[in-house]
């Protein structure tokens, strides 16, 4: 059994420390001792920051309604061949001295987070839609593939080794799941898959008084679970793909 933990993709483990207006940043995969390392103009605080498989474009947001990019120097292959699989020291990146930048669609929505289909696909997920786009780094620009209407977004779960991009919206319970699967092979297809429901308990309080034998003096409350993205985690299991649900355990006092 495979379980992916899908808040660390592929080359998304960064560590930043700032100095001097400059921020210095080293990047790690999760499945490679490799690290990298580059430097950025600091232009303030940083809310998300992935590569793009290849390592050729950093995508970064600061702000809840666009997504920064920056190209990169391909890396020698020399480089990559000479080192050995245990590393110490990181390899230094050198970025493009030019930033560009891609706006939300629809400029009220609120940006969450975005996903790397493949090195040249991206996803931008909102609070009210799917934003698909193909990149053209030579000419710094992105062009508009598809876009899922998808209002009250909650949260979402992305994996590139399962395919699978998971989107919580319109009920305030987060039960309410819309799965999305993508080809890294076939670009350009983000395909919408039918919605589905997560089944959540109830969480049942007592309370009575010193007089057990009085039903009528005890109180019963209810109150329902929301499903988070901390309690879903995406797994292989046997080669097939599930969503595991994580029940939390309520504990009341008394």
């Amino acid at each position: 059994m495979t379980i992916l933990k899908t808040k660390k993709e592929f080359f998304q483990q960064c560590t930043i420390f700032s100095c001097l207006f400059i921020l210095g940043v080293t990047v790690k995969g999760q499945r490679h001792e490799q690290a990298y390392s580059f430097r950025l103009e600091d232009k303030g605080a940083i809310q998300s920051i992935k590569f793009n498989p290849d390592l050729s474009v950093l995508a970064i947001k600061r702000n809840s309604n666009s997504v920064e990019f920056l190209n990169f120097a391909p890396i020698p292959q020399t480089t990559l061949s000479s080192r050995s699989s245990v590393s110490t020291t990181a390899t230094i990146l050198q970025p493009d001295a030019i930033e560009y930048s891609q706006l939300s669609k629809t400029k009220s929505s609120k940006l969450y987070d975005f996903n790397w289909l493949s090195d040249k696909e991206i996803v931008f997920v909102t609070d009210q839609s799917i934003e698909h786009y193909i990149l053209n780094a030579e000419r710094r620009t992105l062009r508009p593939l598809k876009h899922h209407p998808i209002p009250n977004t909650n949260w979402q779960l992305f994996s590139r080794e399962m395919n699978l991009l998971i989107i919580s919206a319109g009920s305030t319970s987060g039960n309410s799941l819309i799965p999305f699967s993508f080809h890294k092979t076939q670009q350009q297809q983000l395909n919408k898959l039918p919605k589905f429901e997560v089944d959540l308990p109830q969480a049942t309080l007592q309370r009575s008084n010193s007089i057990a034998s009085n039903i009528s003096t005890q109180s019963t409350g209810r109150r329902s679970y929301e499903l988070t993205e901390r309690d879903c985690v995406l797994a292989t299991i046997y080669g097939k793909a599930y969503l595991l649900v994580i029940r939390q355990v309520i504990r009341v006092p008394g």
